[in-house]
């Protein structure tokens, strides 16, 4: 195993538990990669308050766990406070419209994140709007990755809206979406006023 990267080998609340003493001292690791573990929600929130103070972890890879909603909400509330994670991925983390509200309260006030993936979650139109309020404000992230969450066209016309303020932004993926021609056409007109990588 890389030295500088912690790959969770026990499963479950008392790994994560685990991992959080661990990153409380620890100031040599960059990398954590816990996909596909067993943490609950109790287990995401010790890891999420343990990076409040951890200075040395960049990048977080949580994709394919079982905290669900709740445990994805802990963690954005921990990510308003941690200062040096720049690259976190969420793929197939059940996040839906009422956990992207935590989301956008910390997308609004981070000032490390430039990754985010979001693959395969629940946002739809809900959350996709909220999101979008957090891309109008946001100056730091500069590549998001949300495709199969089941986007319509309103929540479409609201990241296109967004696209037409945000000027950080230089990559974005929303493969399979749900949008009609609506979305389409203001995502288009969008475009024309931004220079990004749009992947569709």
């Amino acid at each position: 195993m890389d030295p500088d990267t912690f790959e969770a080998l026990a499963n479950g609340t008392d790994g994560a538990k685990m991992l959080a003493e661990v990153l409380m001292v620890n100031r040599t690791i960059t990398i954590i990669d816990i996909r596909t573990n067993r943490f609950d929600a109790g287990g995401v929130r010790a890891l999420g308050n343990s990076l409040r103070f951890n200075q040395g972890v960049t990048e977080v890879e949580l994709n394919t766990n079982k905290a669900g909603g709740e445990g994805a909400e802990a963690f954005f509330c921990a990510l308003q406070t941690i200062r040096t994670i720049q690259k976190l991925a969420l793929r197939r983390y059940d996040i839906t419209s009422s956990s992207a509200r935590m989301l956008v309260d910390a997308l609004k006030v981070n000032k490390t994140l430039t990754e985010l993936r979001l693959q395969v979650n629940f946002l739809r139109d809900g959350g996709t709007q909220q999101l979008a309020e957090a891309l109008k404000v946001n100056n730091i992230l500069t590549t998001l990755k949300f495709y199969y969450n089941f986007i319509g066209s309103e929540g479409m016309k609201a990241i296109a809206e967004a696209l037409k303020v945000n000027r950080k932004l230089t990559s974005i993926h929303i493969l399979w979406s749900r949008t009609d021609e609506s979305g389409i056409v203001a995502l288009a007109e969008a475009l024309k006023l931004n220079n990004l990588i749009f992947h569709y």
